[in-house]
């Protein structure tokens, strides 16, 4: 199974073990229809947490996972990285590209262009996906890990 960087989690949320995730998502509305997340310090070490709570913010998404029940709990995943399951998600229209599927391409002046001199690319939407194409007065917000 592959698995898709969403975020990362930077302090714990209040003493109920609610934890505050770094968003790379352009919308967390994704997260409101999963059953599971992944978090681990590495994608190899990742474990399954069932999702309870999403509470969507600017910048930012406050989780709620099963299990982590206390402010102890919560603070010892700070640090840790957030990831989805890549199965099920939407199907992309042609010249649109997942972040996970976009290796070989680097950050030109807001705009994506293939480092093989390829057509050039822009993005999307942060961590979803990037299109490609002329990119004409499109911006690009890549995620902060890339």
């Amino acid at each position: 199974m592959e698995l898709l960087e969403i975020g990362r989690i930077v302090r714990f949320h209040g003493l109920a073990g609610r934890m505050k995730v770094l968003s790379h998502l352009e919308s967390p509305a994704v997260l409101h229809d999963l059953p599971e997340v992944f978090v681990g310090l590495s994608v190899q070490e990742a474990m399954p947490f069932p999702l309870e709570a999403v509470q969507n913010g600017k910048d930012f998404f406050i989780l709620k996972l099963k299990g982590i029940e206390d402010r102890d709990a919560a603070a010892k995943l700070v640090g840790s990285t957030v990831w989805i399951s890549s199965e099920g998600r939407k199907k992309l229209r042609e010249g649109e590209y997942y972040w996970g599927r976009s290796s070989g391409f680097r950050l030109l002046r807001k705009t994506i262009r293939s480092s093989a001199g390829l057509k050039p690319c822009s993005l999307r939407g942060a961590m979803t996906s990037m299109s490609a194409g002329e990119g004409k007065g499109r911006s690009c917000c890549p995620p902060s890990s890339m």
